[in-house]
Order: structure tokens, then C-alpha cells, then sequence
């Protein structure tokens, strides 16, 4: 028996580079996984009946959660009885070391594991393992690999990936903790977010992960099932960008929690309009839609409230108007102001504007990166005044001038998401 933390959303490029080690041919067949996991406890024998409180001892601990979150950062290896091991590397989470050590306390006794580490007097290593049970040769083609660098002996088939180059970052949550059997199939699987057990035919199900996402979205505010605007009188500013809408693609590639991209469009366009009124100044930072398929921005852009400021994107068509730009200044209650410039992609500002944003010390509010570089493009940069304002870093919803404000931008050294908290200089 395993107990593991199932990788979704955020699978998707941990699956990649796994394929990709798998292609390139570094390792024997068999010691890469094929599907990424974050391993609780176990193994563990099940004695005979012992199935149902298994299951009622971990659907207790279970109940007590909503989501697990973590952090993969990097990569990282062990030297085991069994040879070495290739991981990314998992920064827990205050509650997710909670949640780990309270299960072995509540397992330990009944289902005693065989691994030394499932003990509450072993700091456990959290970890996403790439490759296993490697001799020094094999760990250097794979550690070699994953750190660019070029290996001697082995040509470049997963080349076309595109993710040898990856160093992954990337703030994740655990939405589903899994019971495998002996066998190592599906038990169980628990629904933090319904607060309920899973067979295995609904754990594998699209239905069930949509299920899943939703009860996810709801409990964090990702889906907003009200009104939240502002309580002012007078007109507030928000920022957003990178909507993607009609983009079904984009779901897989930043981890977007849902399951269609007829749900996200719905809960984007919602989450908007209840939190823009239409006095509201709205600067759109670019690519509100794309795909093959896609509609044309004005059909998206004519539904959504407040007076919008289209800033052009490297997605976007003829249809809305838009300009490349726009500078603005804010009080700060010393007698001064705080500057700002909005833009698409910060990397394609013209040499003037950069002279500008120098002079000024103006912040740079920007879309284009997504979630998928927040080593380089967090929420909040303070070191070069940069605030990432794509969709999936501000939860899918406009943020407002106020709160980043609030938040005392000229302290903070780095803040990855809009959620996180930051680290201050």
C-alpha cells in the first residue's frame, strides 16, 4: 500500500521533461516514472480487513483539508540502498508537513510502513522523483541533462520538446490524496475539495477532475459566485492580462484548473464583470484571446465592464483598437508620487519608455509571461520594480491598484503569486 499526493494541475511539464529523459535514452527502461507523484507514506502491508479502516483513517485526516499546497524548485538527488535518485525538488508547505506527519501518526501504528523515513523522528524528503535506482553513470547523463549541459555520448532526441532548458518553478496545491493498492493501482482517491472518497473509475474520469477543479476554484476565490466589487464611491483601477480566452491549449500548458476551455471562458468573463464596475478604469495588458478557433477580441471585448484600456499584446488582432502603453501616477502620501507604465512584454519596451521607467523609478506592470518563468517573472519583483499581472499569477480575476498599494510595494523583495506570501527586503 502508497499513499501518494496526485500532480494536477501542474502535470504537464513535469510529464514532459519525464518524457523527454525517457526519449533521450539516458537510463535503462524502467527507471524513469512515467506519471509524477508526491509520495506520503508507504510501503505498507494491509493486513487482512484491514482495507475499510485504512480507508476511514485517511478520509478523518482528510476531512481536516481542503488543499495540500507546495512549492517544485529545481532538481534534487539521493544516494539510496538502491542506487541514486533524480527528483524535483518539493518545498513544502507548513500544512502540507502537517498533514504528512499526522498521517504517519495516524498510520504507523496499524500499518506499520517498511521505509525508515515513514517515522516521525525522520525529517522526510519531499519529492517528485524523475529517476531511480541509477549507477553513478546513468545519474551524470541524467543530472547532466536536466542542467543543460550537453552529454558526450548521447544524441538529442527529445530535443523537439523544447524542455532540457526547463528549470522548473512553479507554486502547485494538492487536490487529491491517493490510496494505491498492493499492486500499485487505485484504491481510493480523496477529494479534498468535495471532502470525499473517489473509486478509481472516478478517479481517472474527466467528469470527476472537473468535479474536482470546481469545488478547487470556489473554496479559493478563483471562481467568484457574487458581486466583489469595490465599496468606494469613486472609481477604482484594475490590472489583468492574458486571458487566453477560446484558447484550449493554454488550460495544460499554465496549469489553468479547469477541465474545458467552455468553463474557463465562463468563469473568466464572470470573475471579471463581478469585480469591474462599469466607472472602473480596467487596464488589459494584451492577448485576450487566441487559438485556432478563436472569436474575435471585440466579441469577448464588447461583454466585459469598466472603462477598458487595451493594451496590445503579441495575440491580438484588428478588432479592438489598443496602444502599446500607458504611463500613470499615484500619491503616495509623502508629498510624492509612485509611477507606472503598463505593458504587454516588458523585454519589448522602446529604449525612450525604458529611459522613462529609469528616470522615474516607475514600477512596470506587465502580462505576457504567464506563470511558467516566476523565478524571473513572480507576482512582484521588487528589485526591478515588475509586477506580473497575467491571469493565472492574480487568480483569474482583475487586481486592483489599491490592493497592490496596500500590499507596500517598495518592501518587497519577491512575491510569486497574488496569494503568496511575500518576502520583504
Amino acid at each position: 500500500m502508497l499513499i501518494e499526493l496526485r500532480i494536477r494541475p501542474g502535470d504537464y511539464w513535469l510529464r514532459s521533461i519525464l518524457k523527454a529523459v525517457r526519449l533521450e535514452g539516458l537510463v535503462r527502461h524502467g527507471k524513469v516514472h512515467r506519471v509524477p507523484h508526491l509520495s506520503l507514506y508507504g510501503n505498507a502491508r494491509v493486513p487482512p480487513g484491514g482495507w475499510p479502516e485504512l480507508r476511514y483513517r485517511v478520509a478523518e485526516l482528510c476531512s481536516k483539508y481542503r488543499t495540500l499546497p507546495y512549492l517544485v524548485d529545481d532538481y534534487d538527488s539521493r544516494m539510496t540502498d538502491e542506487g541514486k535518485v533524480v527528483a524535483f525538488r518539493v518545498v513544502h508547505s507548513n500544512v502540507l508537513k502537517t498533514f504528512r506527519r499526522d498521517l504517519v501518526r495516524s498510520l504507523g501504528g496499524r500499518f506499520p510502513s517498511e521505509k525508515a523515513y515513514d517515522s516521525e523522528d525522520v525529517d522526510p524528503w519531499f519529492h517528485i522523483t524523475v529517476a531511480h535506482k541509477l549507477p553513478d553513470h546513468e545519474f551524470e547523463r541524467v543530472w547532466a541533462y536536466l542542467h543543460e549541459r550537453e552529454s558526450r555520448d548521447r544524441p538529442s532526441k527529445a530535443r523537439r520538446l523544447h524542455v532540457n532548458k526547463y528549470r522548473p518553478y512553479q507554486p502547485l496545491n494538492g487536490l487529491r490524496v491517493t490510496i494505491l493498492n498492493d499492486v500499485g493501482r487505485i484504491d481510493r482517491e480523496y477529494d479534498l475539495g468535495r471532502q470525499k472518497f473517489l473509486t478509481r473509475e472516478e478517479a481517472l474520469s474527466r467528469h470527476g477532475w472537473c468535479g474536482t477543479y470546481k469545488a478547487y476554484r470556489i473554496s479559493r476565490g478563483v471562481e467568484l459566485t457574487g458581486p466583489q466589487f469595490s465599496r468606494t464611491p469613486e472609481p477604482e483601477t484594475y490590472f489583468i492580462s492574458d486571458l487566453h480566452l477560446d484558447h484550449g491549449n493554454i488550460i495544460r500548458y499554465c496549469s489553468r484548473p479547469f477541465c474545458s476551455v467552455q468553463g474557463m471562458n465562463r468563469v473568466l468573463v464572470n470573475n471579471w464583470n463581478s469585480t469591474v464596475r462599469d466607472m472602473d478604469r480596467v487596464y488589459f495588458l494584451g492577448d485576450l484571446t487566441f487559438g485556432r478557433e478563436h472569436r474575435p477580441d471585440r466579441y469577448w471585448w464588447n461583454g466585459l465592464k469598466g472603462d477598458k484600456v487595451f493594451v496590445k499584446g503579441n495575440h491580438q488582432d484588428s478588432t479592438v483598437p489598443g496602444v502599446l502603453s500607458s504611463k500613470f501616477s499615484v500619491p503616495d502620501g509623502r508629498e510624492g508620487e509612485t509611477r507606472f507604465v503598463a505593458v504587454h512584454d516588458p523585454r519589448e519596451m522602446q529604449n525612450d519608455l525604458r529611459g522613462w521607467v529609469e528616470k522615474n523609478n516607475a514600477w512596470i506592470i506587465h502580462g505576457h509571461h504567464h506563470n511558467n518563468d516566476l523565478r524571473n517573472h513572480p507576482f512582484i519583483e521588487g528589485e526591478r520594480r515588475m509586477i506580473n499581472v497575467s491571469a493565472e499569477v492574480v487568480d483569474y480575476k482583475p487586481v486592483s491598484l489599491t490592493l497592490l498599494m496596500s500590499l507596500g510595494l517598495n518592501g518587497i523583495q519577491k512575491m510569486d503569486t497574488i496569494t503568496s506570501v511575500p518576502e520583504r527586503l
